[in-house]
């Protein structure tokens, strides 16, 4: 596909605030454990994809709503302290999306999202959107479906490479999964899609059975993150493993929205696939290293060095 030959990420999706509790655990339905400490953190699966692509050093451009509440004018600044142009981000009455998260000690998480004013990001507000300067252009699930499918719509028609998180996973995706160049999803959307269970330690010559069972077309790339397993892309007959960075896990929340973030980056520079993959995989291996989702998006610098100690210890 034609793409701009300016390095330009632009990302429809999620605006959230994110409420977080620490606790020793997770706890069980019906269970009430007491929690150490409570944060506020700009988040969002959109929002934090932006951070990512713009600390990885692109033009990043958010399309998305925040509310007329208390955390809307905050959320904005911090997306733009990040780097984020966020010209087309509207501020929409009532509330703006919010995340209650509770990580463990473990460093897992539990999450349940309310869109509010991610709701309320329609197809008409696509089709006002600018898709010039674009390169790339990422969504996820966590606006409404019709809207994700009017944004890639929009970017085929401009020659905009589409990039998919299918995250959440959805049980009527539409014309979504069609309309998107690459799908980036884990093993359990994976297993949404292919209507199997996968589980964690599934061999990886299962999962790129399941990966060809929901391919939309041959020149599809398709990429499923696997946690400490790394992850693995499946691109025309090609079968790609990147091994994780082994690190010290302090809060996972946002770790896939730094990989998609820097996988975009990566595509919007015309890497090599495995070039890419390399760059969004130790990412996402740093950012689990801190607390928070936006937060813990890493500066190019970083992840550039990290690749290099590795390299220099393989």
């Amino acid at each position: 596909m034609t793409q701009s030959s300016d390095a330009t990420v632009l990302v429809a999706g999620s605006i959230n605030m994110d409420i977080v509790a620490t606790a020793a655990t997770i706890p069980a339905p019906g269970e009430t454990l007491a929690g150490d400490e409570l944060h506020y953190y700009p988040g969002g699966k959109g929002a934090n994809q932006a951070i990512a692509a713009a600390r990885a050093g692109v033009t990043t451009h958010m399309l998305g709503s925040v509310g007329s509440d208390s955390f809307g004018d905050p959320l904005l600044t911090y997306l733009g302290d990040a780097g984020v142009q966020v010209e087309q981000v509207q501020t929409v009455a009532g509330a703006s999306g919010v995340a209650l998260i509770v990580v463990a000690a473990s460093g897992e998480n539990s999450i349940v999202v309310v869109p509010g004013a991610n709701g309320q990001v329609t197809p008409a507000q696509v089709e006002a959107a600018d898709f010039a300067a674009a390169a790339v252009g990422v969504a996820q699930f966590e606006l409404p479906i019709a809207t994700v499918e009017a944004f890639f719509r929009r970017c085929r028609a401009a020659g905009v490479q589409t990039v998919l998180n299918t995250a959440p996973a959805v049980t009527n995706p539409g014309d979504t999964l069609a309309l998107a160049d690459v799908l980036i999803f884990n093993e359990t959307e994976l297993g949404t899609y292919a209507a199997t269970a996968i589980s964690e330690d599934a061999p990886f010559a299962e999962i790129f059975e399941h990966a060809r069972r929901v391919r939309q077309h041959q020149e599809q790339l398709l990429i499923v993150t696997l946690g400490r397993r790394g992850a693995v892309a499946l691109h025309g007959d090609d079968e790609v493993h990147v091994p994780a960075a082994q690190v010290q896990a302090v809060d996972t929340t946002g770790a896939g929205d730094c990989f998609v973030g820097y996988l975009a980056t990566g595509l919007a520079r015309k890497l090599p696939l495995s070039d890419a993959l390399a760059l969004a995989n130790q990412a996402a291996a740093l950012s689990v290293q801190q607390a928070g989702a936006g937060p813990s998006m890493p500066q190019l610098a970083a992840v550039e060095s990290a690749l290099k100690s590795a390299s220099a210890e393989a």
